[in-house]
């Protein structure tokens, strides 16, 4: 077959969807919490590149037959004989033997004796019957047998195989790739387009302004992939916690390029300086009632940071000098704290205790630390949790329930 002598070039100018798509840098602004509300843009473009196809030159290629040729390949037969072997085991017979045995027998032999019997009348004579013993012998053969093992050999028939190889050829059909003159396509970037603007309207609050007032930390807002984000810069070394307590989305799709969305985002700020004076505070103003304990910290005058709590309470009813009733035993979130003032108090049915026994002395013992898994959640700078130690404040009294 001839091959093509010129090749017809044809450039068909067409539009195809991206196959590579491109990002501009994730759209982001800083800010500090100078006052307490917050109203931030952030736009993202994504961008797409565009192709043409074009047709160039190419060689190709088909199959054709041009004659036979031979294959071959190995085959393999079996072949088996039969051989013999001898094969023996040994297999128990009984042998016999005829003994001698010499066996008697006692019999009586009898006869008939007259004797004289005489009187004033005369004599007569009167038979008597005499035996005597005799012994008969006979001599008798037992038969006296035991087992011996004797080897029994037989010839065993026995199959032996092998495979003999067999050359196998047959005629197939010759194919070779024959190249001929062609086009093929390829995509060729002639530009970008915008493949979606992203816009997204950020809300932030900052829920205790009016505790801790502006601060003076940089944090950022970041829109990635229609995601907005919040971090803090100087994560370590900041004074503050800042952790999200509520956040709410809504997304508007505008057209197949532009969408806008929303966040409503809630911040509140916990002074790390306020979390070390909790946990260098000491439990003080102690007091047992009937329903309840309450007890204060001792923080010197600091303000004390609403943070999670959690700790373990153990109650000990004395019952005599001896021997006292466990009434609580079990750890507790602060959901279990209710805070009025400065007294902390913690309600005896929180516990599933309905009120504690009057006129009976009762032990507290009181432990009390940072809820750091609750701490933790939606923080923004958890690295600064550094600054803060791991402490336990341990507190134990006694007292008798107050009725009031």
């Amino acid at each position: 077959m001839k091959l093509l002598a010129t090749a017809i070039f044809v450039s068909i100018m067409t539009f195809s969807p991206a196959v590579l798509a491109q990002t501009q840098d994730s759209s982001q602004a800083s800010f500090s919490f100078n006052q307490s509300h917050l109203l931030l843009n952030l736009e993202q473009k994504d961008y797409e590149t565009v192709y043409r196809t074009d047709q160039v030159p190419d060689t190709c290629y088909r199959s054709e037959v041009q004659g036979t040729r031979t294959e071959c390949h190995t085959e393999y037969d079996q072949q088996c004989q039969t051989r013999y072997e001898q094969q023996c085991t040994y297999q128990p017979y009984p042998v016999c033997t005829r003994v001698p045995r010499r066996v008697c027998q006692t019999t009586q032999n009898c006869r008939t004796q007259n004797d004289q019997v005489c009187n004033s009348q005369g004599c007569r004579t009167v038979p008597r019957r005499v035996c005597t013993p005799v012994q008969q012998c006979r001599t008798e053969n037992d038969t006296v047998c035991h087992t011996e093992q004797r080897q029994v050999c037989q010839q065993v028939p026995r199959q032996d195989c092998q495979q003999v190889p067999r050359q196998v050829c047959q005629q197939v059909p010759n194919v070779v790739q024959v190249p001929y003159a062609c086009t093929r396509p390829v995509q060729v970037p002639v530009g970008q387009q915008l493949k979606l603007d992203t816009v997204a309207k950020v809300d932030l609050t900052l829920v205790n302004f009016a505790e801790v007032g502006a601060l003076p930390d940089l944090l950022t807002a970041q829109l990635v992939n229609g995601q907005v984000s919040v971090s803090a810069a100087n994560a370590a070394s900041s004074a503050y916690l800042y952790q999200i307590v509520g956040q709410q989305r809504s997304e508007q799709v505008i057209s197949n390029t532009e969408k806008v969305v929303t966040y409503t985002i809630s911040v509140k700020a916990i002074s790390i300086q306020q979390l070390n004076a909790l946990l260098n505070s000491t439990l003080v103003d102690t007091k047992v009632y009937l329903n309840r304990i309450e007890f204060s910290y001792n923080t010197f005058g600091a303000a004390l940071p609403n943070v999670a709590l959690k700790g373990h309470l153990k109650v000990l009813q004395q019952k005599n000098a001896r021997k006292a009733y466990i009434i609580v035993d079990q750890d507790f979130t602060s959901n279990a704290i209710v805070s009025q003032g400065t007294a902390q108090i913690m309600m005896m049915n929180s516990f599933g205790v309905n009120s504690l026994v009057s006129g009976k002395l009762h032990t507290i013992q009181l432990s009390l630390g940072l809820d750091l898994g609750a701490l933790q959640t939606n923080l923004i700078n958890p690295d600064a949790l550094k600054q803060v130690p791991a402490k336990t404040l341990q507190a134990q009294f006694q007292g008798t329930p107050i009725s009031n």
